[in-house]
């Protein structure tokens, strides 16, 4: 799949779908990329040791201090891991754009970290996570939460976070599906090194590692899918703008018939009266040319307007095929999925 769409062109009618088209057009440029994994959270919150624990090598800055402000990527065993700047850690705010970019254009996968000393989410995650779970109504399912460093707390403690966490996800219906797993970077890599499968095992992180086996084996069907849902919406976005532009086009046309109407029905009935009511030749003829002068005054004002309304039509026409040319093409893309499952 290679039919890029001219982003431009579309914002220029849906600007709303800013998100959905940028997304759209990755997918259709990454089709045969390996996938692309990012974990997301606030800093100071385990991102970069999960990574590393993830390419099995210190990869990722890590730090006590707010250190990734950028995005950094590296490649390992036909993965893209992505590190993310902190959420809610720049009073500028401009590493959560960095890391908004990440999560909802570049990334198939996210797994979102909480450090699970610090209990339970608190609003700034809550917010987050859920904005990412209505991106997409199935956009939840590239989405799994890990609550980190568990090794720092007794297992009671974890487990008590656990449930508060759940508890808190429950409440929301976009986010009561998110699998939900407590992991200890620090003790896997210690598994690693030593060679003890206990820690490995302790670690959490066993069936994480085989859910990104799970989605290197499913990720082109998964962009696949994708690409057809977000073509969806978009065809539903441009068919609000043709519904929009063809009641403009009613009422431009109502308009125009009922001006018409009325010019027409005023000229008729001012020269009956004028008939009627005067007998004398000379009156009648002085208050045609009266009444000529009026409609002729009202006709010009008619005229104007009615090449408005002709101006106005000429251009929503214009807007209304361009829509149907950009609609088609999103229907290309669409059968091209189809034709490449």
């Amino acid at each position: 799949m290679n039919s890029i769409l001219d982003i431009h062109r579309f914002l220029s009618f849906v600007p709303e779908s800013e998100h959905t088209l940028k997304r759209f057009n990755r997918l259709l440029a990454s089709a045969s990329e390996p996938p692309r994994i990012a974990v997301l959270g606030k800093y100071n919150h385990g991102k970069s040791t999960l990574l590393n624990a993830f390419v099995g090598a210190e990869k990722f800055r890590v730090a006590d201090k707010r250190e990734t402000t950028e995005i950094a990527e590296y490649v390992h065993d036909g993965v893209v891991w992505i590190d993310t700047p902190g959420l809610d850690g720049d009073p500028l705010e401009t590493d959560d754009q960095k890391a908004w970019r990440t999560a909802f254009q570049l990334a198939d996968f996210l797994f979102l970290a909480h450090q699970v000393q610090a209990g339970e989410l608190d609003r700034y995650e809550e917010g987050a996570f859920l904005r990412l779970a209505r991106q997409d109504r199935n956009y939840s399912r590239g989405m799994h939460l890990l609550l980190t460093q568990i090794d720092q707390r007794e297992p009671d403690e974890v487990a008590k976070v656990e449930r508060t966490v759940r508890d808190q996800l429950s409440r929301s219906f976009d986010l009561k599906e998110l699998p939900i797993t407590s992991v200890s970077a620090d003790r896997y890599q210690r598994g690693i090194r030593t060679e003890n499968a206990k820690l490995r095992e302790m670690s959490g992180m066993v069936p994480i590692f085989a859910t990104v086996k799970r989605i290197k084996s499913e990720v082109t069907s998964l962009r696949k899918r994708e690409t057809r849902r977000l073509a969806g919406k978009l065809l539903a976005d441009l068919n609000d703008k043709l519904s929009a532009i063809d009641s403009e086009l009613t009422e431009i046309n109502n308009k125009r018939r009922e001006m018409k109407r009325r010019l027409l029905a005023g000229s008729f009935w001012v020269y009956v009266l004028a008939g009627t009511m005067l007998t004398d030749q000379k009156d009648l003829i002085k208050q045609i040319v009266q009444i000529e002068s009026l409609l002729s005054a009202g006709s010009s004002d008619t005229a104007t307007k009615l090449r408005e309304y002709d101006y106005d039509r000429r251009n929503l026409s214009a807007r209304k095929r361009e829509i149907l040319v950009l609609q088609e093409q999103v229907r290309r893309v669409m059968l091209e999925c189809v034709n490449d499952s």
